[in-house]
């Protein structure tokens, strides 16, 4: 049994654990779904050895790799903290060592370091710190306790995926403008334009606007504009901890905590909030609250002139005048 190895921690840092240690063996895949020919595969002693990855195993699984004779490597992920306490091999596992938890990558210096280690070829320092500052991130469910809360963690698979792009046609070193067809540049470049709205920088406000319009859409783009303007509103005041602007943020002190007129709770879902963007964000020096204000009622007005069918070509000029000279604008339709 001592051939056993069960991943329990992060999904995508296994996997290059166990690709690691696998390189150039043979191997089956079973899950939940396809586990008929399991037993036969863990105690087959036949000279053509190969390894056997299970991936989210059920109870079922778990009793059959219990009770079954090994005479194959196998590697067990119930990644994310899904290996079932209960069963009896997750038992055998603690006491014998065989769980491998490798955690997820959750700080800028771990991201850091693992793209150092990570891509072949070298990036550059403006790169790197680009990329530290805007790889997308992924909520997950981990085990606290008794119940499961959220974790932000970095998209390491998207992330390699590109980086794994650029050193198959590229021998030198990685900058910021090898990511500029990436798959998740388009969110890259919603959060520069942001900072252009923030900084009134009126050409890139109005490129921007058009631009990212191709990708999104008028009413998406604005509404992702002003959901961004009103989180940066409830950061200017830098003296609050993250702790308590992610409270004020996710409302996770209003939300579930009243009752309707018929005395009924009200159930509401609680606003995720990523703490590394807040971070960021705090990092940041942005406007002050009184110009943030004017910013978000210009977008409101943009979106309400084009929910009354006026022209992008009319309403983009005029909300890119408004965010870079900060002055408030009156929605057009309500002139008519």
């Amino acid at each position: 049994m001592d051939n056993i190895t069960i991943y329990t921690g992060d999904d995508f840092l296994s996997l290059l654990d166990f690709k690691s240690l696998n390189k150039k063996t043979n191997g089956k895949s079973y899950d939940k779904d396809n586990y008929q020919t399991l037993a036969y595969d863990l105690s087959n002693d036949s000279i053509l050895s190969y390894v056997i990855k299970i991936n989210n195993p059920n109870a079922e699984i778990l009793k059959i790799v219990n009770d079954s004779e090994i005479n194959n490597p196998v590697f067990i992920f119930a990644t994310n903290d899904s290996l079932d306490g209960r069963s009896s091999l997750s038992t055998k596992a603690k006491k014998n060592d065989w769980i491998k938890n490798i955690p997820p990558i959750t700080s800028k210096m771990e991201l850091r370091t693992f793209i150092k280690e990570y891509s072949k070829i070298k990036v550059n320092d403006k790169c790197l710190l680009w990329l530290v500052d805007n790889c997308p991130t992924n909520t997950i469910k981990v085990k606290a306790g008794t119940s499961k809360k959220d974790l932000i963690i970095y998209n390491l698979s998207l992330l390699c995926n590109e980086i794994d792009k650029i050193c198959s046609y590229k021998d030198n070193e990685i900058s910021i403008e090898d990511f500029d067809n990436s798959e998740f540049k388009t969110d890259v470049d919603i959060f520069q334009f942001i900072k252009d709205c923030e900084q009134s920088k009126y050409y890139n406000i109005i490129t921007g606007l058009y631009k990212l319009n191709e990708s999104h859409g008028s009413q998406s783009l604005l509404m992702l504009l002003l959901y961004a303007l009103f989180f940066r509103l409830n950061i200017v005041d830098n003296n609050v901890s993250i702790e308590q602007h992610i409270e004020n943020i996710s409302l996770s002190n209003l939300l579930n905590k009243y009752v309707s007129k018929d005395w009924e709770d009200i159930k509401s879902n609680i606003i995720t909030v990523n703490p590394i963007r807040v971070q960021i964000s705090m990092n940041e020096k942005g406007c002050s609250a009184e110009l943030m204000s004017k910013k978000i009622n210009n977008v409101v007005s943009a979106i309400i002139d084009l929910r009354n069918n006026i022209s992008e070509d009319i309403v983009y000029p005029r909300l890119a005048s408004g965010l870079s000279t900060n002055v408030n604008q009156m929605p057009l339709s309500y002139e008519r």
